[in-house]
């Protein structure tokens, strides 16, 4: 992430992302690059590492099996819905 140019104030800033599920008001791509601008690192697997999942419709099983597993651990991984995403991103 460039760190640098991204806005301190995200919710996204210096965190580790990853998206699961499918979008149905932005393009995948489109998502990423934009948490990318806020700071974000993405990843396509979930770790203890992970600090947000954003979730679309139909998530992948695996993925929120492991989230469950990892938090039950200790781990602090938020779900987030696509339209929360989009408000934590202000994206109008």
């Amino acid at each position: 992430p460039d760190l640098d140019h991204a806005d301190y104030d995200s919710p996204f800033y210096a965190k580790k992302v990853v998206f699961t599920g499918v979008l149905n008001s932005i393009d995948r791509n489109a998502a990423a690059d934009l948490v990318k601008k806020l700071g974000a690192d993405i990843d396509t697997s979930i770790t203890k590492r992970t600090d947000f999942v954003i979730t679309g419709s139909a998530p992948g099983p695996a993925k929120m099996q492991k989230i469950e597993q990892l938090n039950a651990q200790g781990c602090n991984i938020r779900l987030v819905s696509e339209e929360e995403f989009i408000r934590m991103c202000e994206i109008n």
